[in-house]
């Protein structure tokens, strides 16, 4: 008779027996090469990246004001948005470019806090805020923690409703404005694009710039008359209608020889020639 070490391996059980269909696992089919695997249909309650309006909350408070708001739990912050119907478009000639230059001094100081206490209380959490104007509107955008929501809103209020504009801090404001619009100047591209404004929305609000031109507007013949006493080392660009660049011209020759450049833009009827 044979008897079995205890170190021999056991027998492995047969494949028609109970214990080997369990430990035979069974394996799925293969996929012929060149195809791929069919999609899972989406889940119908998972919830888009993109907002849209199942996600959406509209509400209109009792003044008009439309307000659009949107939960998002994967992010602790919080982003604010929103316009006026107070652009550019609304500036008269003689003002133009008053709506960029207040939506920007709005928050150079209110009847509560000061330029530097405005941006100390944001800068100390983080959080910023910044008013704009545009051709149709002027905006806002401000980002903070959720926590810190209130003095987000709050800064805005006092920012639209008790400005103050200091004297001194409309002053810097102005320098630096004129400062951009003198490099504005010197840029090929950015006159090249106002030129081009110019000649397709002609007699248009749309050709004008919306942070303005610097400088005082009016009639170029009463300027002219007014602010150049001599032409010594003056040299003069004129572009505009035939009518305005002939009596300019006069103008200036009567006060001395100099360099005159002139540019006819309009025709006498004031159309793009």
């Amino acid at each position: 008779m044979k008897t079995r070490s205890p170190l021999a391996s056991p027998r492995r059980p047969a494949a028609g027996t109970r214990r080997g269909r369990q430990a035979t696992k069974p394996q799925a089919p293969r996929r012929p090469r060149g195809t791929t695997p069919a999609r899972k249909p989406a889940n119908a309650n998972h919830r888009s990246a993109l907002p849209g309006p199942d996600d959406i909350t509209r509400v209109v408070l009792s003044n008009g004001i439309v307000i659009l708001a949107r939960t998002n739990f994967n992010s602790p912050s919080v982003v604010i948005g929103g316009y006026l119907q107070s652009g550019s478009l609304f500036d008269p000639d003689e003002k133009l470019g008053m709506a960029d230059f207040t939506a920007m001094a709005l928050m150079r100081g209110t009847a509560r806090h000061s330029l530097q206490e405005i941006f100390d209380a944001l800068e100390s959490v983080g959080a910023n805020l910044s008013l704009s104007a545009g051709v149709h509107t002027a905006g806002f955008t401000g980002r903070s923690l959720s926590e810190d929501l209130p003095l987000l809103l709050g800064t805005l209020a006092e920012a639209l409703r008790q400005p103050t504009f200091p004297p001194e801090q409309v002053e810097k404001l102005r320098a630096q404005l004129l400062t951009g619009l003198a490099i504005r100047a010197q840029d090929t591209a950015d006159m090249a694009s106002l030129t081009f404004d110019q000649i397709i929305y002609a007699k248009h609000p749309y050709a004008r710039p919306e942070d303005g031109w610097p400088g005082e507007r009016g009639r170029v013949t009463r300027l002219v008359e007014e602010r150049i006493a001599s032409v010594k080392n003056l040299a003069a660009y004129l572009c505009g209608n035939s009518g305005m660049l002939n009596d300019v011209t006069a103008i200036l020759q009567k006060k001395g020889l100099c360099p005159i450049y002139r540019e006819k833009y309009y025709d006498d009827t004031g159309e793009p020639e």
